[in-house]
């Protein structure tokens, strides 16, 4: 059995269940970072996806055998940060190698590593140093004449149109992977996750929210 769910606990949750020989299950769920509140949890959201009625059924009684989780860059080809430095190189997902529209990640993630092994290669051979400049001529020469640069500007503004909701994004989605990245729906970056002080600033009066409140509002607290 594989099912694939989105818009469960919230829209922009996508989740995953699958299920193996010897009554063995996988579940997890893609929980994306711009959530408007700084106190919701992925083990939170996790909870309540397995207990949905509908793969609760096939849970109940059973046993956790093993667990995990792990932060992924997915911003792709907008993520991608310096690549290289004077003796130092990035690949991976960790160098915005993500194809974001269609959810690939480790074959772009080993041919960055490729790449950079080729570069390696090249400088040593050519007894050179491993300056910003040398590798730039190496291994980001490579990167941005391959596969993984053509498919990354296809993919580059894909999920924008989320930034106005799922059904716009997943739109967004379609008219690019149809287009080959002609086409999209636009979207700004929206600053999504506010203050804690802000975020219960209904909740906690203005002057307990310093660091050493007058002793006016200690009593009114102790009277509360």
């Amino acid at each position: 059995m594989v099912l694939h769910s989105f818009g469960y606990p919230e829209p922009e949750i996508f989740g995953f269940f699958y299920v193996h020989p010897g009554n063995v299950a996988s579940a997890g769920i893609f929980v994306p970072s711009w959530f408007d509140s700084p106190v919701r949890t992925t083990y939170r959201y996790l909870q309540h996806f397995l207990l949905h009625p509908y793969l609760w059924r096939y849970l109940e009684g059973g046993r956790l055998r093993s667990w995990g989780a792990k932060t992924l860059n997915e911003a792709g080809r907008r993520g991608e940060p310096h690549l290289v430095g004077d003796g130092w190189a990035r690949i991976g997902e960790g160098s915005g190698s993500t194809n974001v529209l269609t959810g690939s990640g480790v074959d772009e993630a080993w041919t960055t590593g490729t790449q950079l092994g080729e570069a390696v290669l090249e400088l040593l051979r050519e007894k050179k140093p491993f300056t910003k400049e040398n590798l730039e001529a190496t291994y980001v020469r490579r990167r941005r004449a391959s596969w993984l640069e053509q498919e990354s500007l296809i993919a580059e503004k894909s999920r924008d149109g989320f930034h106005r909701g799922i059904v716009a994004g997943m739109l967004g989605m379609a008219l690019a992977g149809f287009s080959h990245g002609r086409l999209h729906i636009p979207g700004a970056p929206i600053e999504h996750m506010p203050k804690l002080e802000d975020f219960f600033s209904e909740r906690i009066p203005r002057c307990a929210r310093r660091r050493d409140p007058p002793r006016s509002c200690r009593e009114r607290q102790a009277a509360a």
